[in-house]
């Protein structure tokens, strides 16, 4: 290990610290940002290089389309170097971490970096228990690890390193705010009219099954969508029909359903129904992998086709 750096100690400070206590302003801190080229994303693994620096920031894939409630801690990460000075933010990635799981960030360059690793616990009615492990390459071999617990939307310091000889410090701020994501309801109103414009199906965010736009008006509420693939038939309605399970949810202007290990996903232009996170349900023929249909009804893609129909049990025809 690089003999200036010792073993980290714990610093909590209150929120009443305040950016002014640090040595910076919030002008600084956006100066700050744009220097150091910072990308930030809740879902996804982002590199952004600029300057000779290389911010990596990852986590797991946050949810809102599963079809049970869930919560979430939106954490706020700055990583600061503090010196008698000043303090300056180096790095300030956001990530969405579900509660109980692991969410990771990396920052630095390429030749030195410190990972990040944090598991954030609700604790009813008390607040967020964050346990924390990170390694700084190439000085450290082992991880270290520490616990730290915030109320929401409360912020504390870490301190993590001390470079005697540069007379400065590393150190993360983390401000966790609880995101609740209700479970998903059935859409309360009938559905005459249904447009996905502009749409494109996805399996596992990889392989597109077909695109197009597909629309449909009906007299009763009986607007069906379907699609095949090489996993079969599917035939998806926002109400209960016979044989079928809640497997999605319709969220926007998506609309995710859950096969297994698989996961399919239809994306439109336009918000699919009005705002809310409604259920879909699901019955799969996995013995009809091509069928025929009308014109105007459906669409034929390189790997499937993607479908609208309508009329009271007609959606029987697939089984």
């Amino acid at each position: 290990m690089n003999k200036d750096w010792v073993c980290p100690t714990f610093l909590a400070l209150c929120l009443s610290i305040g950016f002014s206590a640090l040595g910076f302003s919030q002008e600084k801190e956006k100066e700050k940002k744009k220097e150091t080229g910072i990308a930030v994303t809740a879902e996804r693994l982002t590199i952004s290089k600029e300057k000779g620096r290389t911010i990596i920031q990852t986590d797991v894939k946050a949810d809102d389309f599963s079809v049970e409630p869930k919560k979430y801690i939106n954490l706020q990460v700055d990583l600061l170097e503090i010196k008698p000075s000043k303090t300056v933010l180096i790095a300030s990635p956001k990530i969405k971490i579900e509660n109980g799981q692991a969410g990771n960030a990396t920052m630095g360059r390429l030749s030195s970096y410190i990972s990040i690793s944090f598991i954030p616990i609700i604790i009813e009615d008390q607040g967020i228990e964050i346990k924390v492990e990170f390694i700084k390459t190439p000085e450290m071999t082992e991880k270290r690890e520490e616990k730290i617990f915030l109320k929401n939307a409360e912020s504390a310091v870490l301190e993590l390193f001390e470079n005697k000889a540069k007379k400065s410090k590393l150190a993360i701020r983390m401000t966790p705010l609880i995101e609740v994501v209700n479970a998903a309801k059935a859409y309360p109103r009938p559905i005459t009219e249904l447009r996905l414009s502009d749409s494109f199906l996805l399996l596992n965010e990889d392989r597109l099954i077909a695109q197009g736009s597909l629309e449909a008006t009906s007299d009763e509420d009986d607007i069906y969508l379907f699609f095949s693939s090489e996993k079969g038939l599917f035939v998806l309605s926002f109400k209960p029909f016979e044989g079928a399970e809640a497997k999605g949810v319709a969220y926007g202007k998506i609309l995710k359903i859950r096969f297994g290990d698989d996961e399919f996903e239809w994306t439109c232009r336009e918000s699919i129904l009005p705002e809310g996170r409604w259920l879909v349900w699901m019955r799969h023929n996995p013995s009809i992998q091509k069928i025929a249909i009308e014109k105007g009804t459906g669409i034929i893609g390189k790997n499937g086709l993607i479908g609208i129909g309508t009329g009271k049990d007609s959606w029987k025809r697939f089984f």
